[in-house]
């Protein structure tokens, strides 16, 4: 008896002692929507991971942002375009996973770049000319965020979420220090094996 209540008492682990640990992955392609200069940006990317007992993710990810925004003052009397990529690791807490609702809460850290470049409806536009980039620097980014995702089949899951982006002071022209800062809605398609 002291045996059986001692195996009972034992603490649950990510990694099971006994040889049972279930591993899944998947590859998700995600929209996050966002507000850059003023203006709705759209951030597609994709997250890749490995799921360790259907409770926890470690993976990665990476963002581009659609080149649909214009900034005319950054250089007055030009127009310019903003132009963003970031990416990095990410953990992934995931609670009740077996449930049809069930809830994740993902941290990503990593680095990005951003810059400005000569908008392309520019006449004198000379793409790769050394006049086409303006300004630019890189930057690390932290990435908190919280996920409702709904089982829709066994290879499949739907996410919707927020998250928050927080990254270092910029330093490029006419661009304020806190302009890549802020929250984005994400919106997720997992494929994979969960």
């Amino acid at each position: 008896m002291p045996l059986a209540s001692w195996a009972q008492s034992q603490p649950r682990t990510l990694f099971s002692n006994n040889g049972q640990t279930h591993h899944g992955f998947f590859v998700a392609p995600t929209l996050k929507i966002t507000r850059l200069n003023n203006e709705t940006a759209l951030l597609p990317g994709l997250r890749a991971a490995w799921v360790i007992n259907r409770s926890v993710a470690l993976g990665f990810d990476a963002y581009g942002l659609v080149p649909t925004i214009e900034d005319p003052t950054i250089v007055p009397g030009l127009d310019v375009r903003p132009l963003l990529g970031y990416g990095g690791l990410f953990v992934e807490p995931i609670l009740w996973s077996n449930r049809m609702i069930h809830f994740s809460f993902p941290v990503s850290f990593g680095a990005g770049w951003f810059g400005y470049v000569e908008d392309w409806d520019e006449e004198d536009f000379n793409f790769g000319g050394s006049h086409s980039l303006i300004d630019d620097e890189v930057f690390w980014v932290i990435e908190p965020g919280a996920n409702a995702e709904l089982n829709v089949a066994s290879f499949l899951r739907l996410s919707l979420g927020v998250s928050y982006r927080i990254v270092e002071d910029l330093t490029m022209r006419n661009t304020k220090p806190d302009a890549l800062r802020g929250f984005n809605t994400n919106f997720c398609l997992k494929f994979g094996r969960f």
